[in-house]
């Protein structure tokens, strides 16, 4: 505290007045001027947190300031946010350039709930009203193992498709490259009403 610059502890503490009271995601963080620490606080909102969450936001927050995590400090109260403050220990070069945004929305990602997610994309895709009706309709319909292998983006893609064959009624093909880098490839098949047997599809 006695290191901050008065600046910066003026936008900080008003940065954190402005969340308060709210559901978000928000990182402030304080670099050495020296490189060999920083002292990062995350907030997210405290009905998503758990120890799971804390482990990958330290994993992100250790990536991309490009230190060891020593330490974390985590306080919940009756506040609607947890806070956790880790003290990353850096490389002792000059404090290095932050994209705080980059952060925040991946914090954001790893601190929403599945389900939530998944509403954020059919509301962008379909609208408010129109992400209500596809929301209920599919929000109990993936599998856990499901939604630990794909995204919420998966989902609201499967989502089109499903309502596209409905309407029809031969079986979908999707292929899809995962990653760019990757020499993989993703197929899914889609039907209607008959499970198709493996030997069939080969």
């Amino acid at each position: 505290l006695y290191q901050i610059k008065q600046e910066e502890l003026f936008e900080n503490a008003m940065g954190i007045v402005a969340i308060s009271g709210r559901e978000v995601s928000k990182l402030f963080a304080r670099q050495d001027k020296f490189g060999r620490f920083a002292s990062i606080i995350c907030y997210v909102p405290k009905k998503n947190f758990s120890s799971g969450i804390r482990e990958k936001i330290q994993g992100i927050v250790a990536r991309e300031f490009e230190g060891e995590v020593t330490a974390h400090y985590t306080q919940i109260s009756e506040s609607l946010l947890a806070r956790v403050n880790f003290i990353v220990k850096t490389r002792g070069l000059s404090p290095k350039k932050i994209d705080y945004q980059k952060i925040e929305q991946e914090i954001l990602d790893v601190s929403t709930r599945w389900n939530e997610r998944l509403f954020g994309k059919l509301e962008v895709s379909s609208g408010e009203d129109e992400a209500k009706i596809i929301y209920t309709t599919y929000k109990d319909a993936f599998s856990l193992s499901y939604t630990e292998h794909f995204g919420a983006d998966d989902a609201a893609h499967d989502i089109t498709l499903i309502n596209k064959l409905m309407s029809g009624s031969h079986p979908l093909i999707a292929l899809s490259k995962p990653e760019e880098s990757s020499s993989k490839y993703l197929l899914k098949i889609y039907s209607h009403d008959n499970q198709i047997p493996l030997s069939q599809m080969m």
